[in-house]
């Protein structure tokens, strides 16, 4: 009695898992979004990535959507003019995990006001420094617009998957330094793909191209 009672125990456990198998894969998985591609076009010129419309959302929108964990600093360095950066260091994009750093355009008095007014400063291992905004200009950093989002992702990017991915760039340049610039103006994104460091991908307005590629022009 023993052994057919065990063989059809186990004759059910085998059907039942084969049907459970059958019903999974019927189970159409989800999309995924926020993936660094996905570049929805938006009327009036504007691009929507991870959430955000460049040259339009305020960095008090951009927290709204991203979350808290992030850093909000003024960054000073001998190679560009200072910039008010908000850093969200575990940021995920779709499946992809990475760095993410916000820009914003604020000219160059108000900026040296902020800087002036900040509470204190520390340098990076870079060698910039990392200004910590004051209190008392929060209300007026929270509603300068995003102009620029970089994306640097964790994992290595090359010219096949990028075009598979994005699509063919209009224009390839290479920097300087001899980074490959993979330009696509009608998405305003410039992915960067740097031989020994991480790769880049910078998205901005449309509109704002010019500020991606006139500094890779001028030799």
């Amino acid at each position: 009695m023993k052994k057919p009672l065990m063989l059809v125990l186990v004759l059910g456990m085998l059907f039942g898992g084969f049907w459970y198998s059958r019903q999974s894969a019927r189970v159409p998985s989800e999309p995924v979004n926020g993936l660094p591609w996905q570049i929805e076009q938006l009327a009036g010129g504007y691009t929507r990535v991870f959430g955000l419309t460049p040259g339009r959302d305020s960095i008090q929108t951009a927290i709204k959507v991203l979350g808290d964990d992030y850093k909000l600093a003024i960054i000073v360095n001998d190679r560009q003019a200072p910039g008010l950066e908000l850093f969200y260091s575990r940021f995920v994009a779709g499946v992809f995990r990475g760095k993410l750093i916000l820009g914003t355009d604020i000219k160059a008095d108000r900026m040296m006001a902020l800087i002036e007014a900040a509470t204190k400063f520390k340098y990076m291992e870079n060698g910039s420094r990392k200004y910590q905004i004051s209190k008392n200009d929060l209300d007026f950093v929270y509603q300068q617009i995003v102009t620029s989002l970089t994306f640097i992702p964790g994992v290595a990017l090359d010219n096949e998957n990028v075009v598979n991915r994005f699509g063919r760039p209009a224009e390839t340049l290479k920097d300087s330094a001899g980074n490959l610039h993979l330009l696509y103006p009608e998405k305003g994104l410039d992915v960067v793909i740097i031989e020994k460091g991480k790769d880049i991908l910078q998205y901005v307005m449309p509109g704002d191209f010019s500020k991606l590629k006139i500094p890779l022009t001028e030799r």
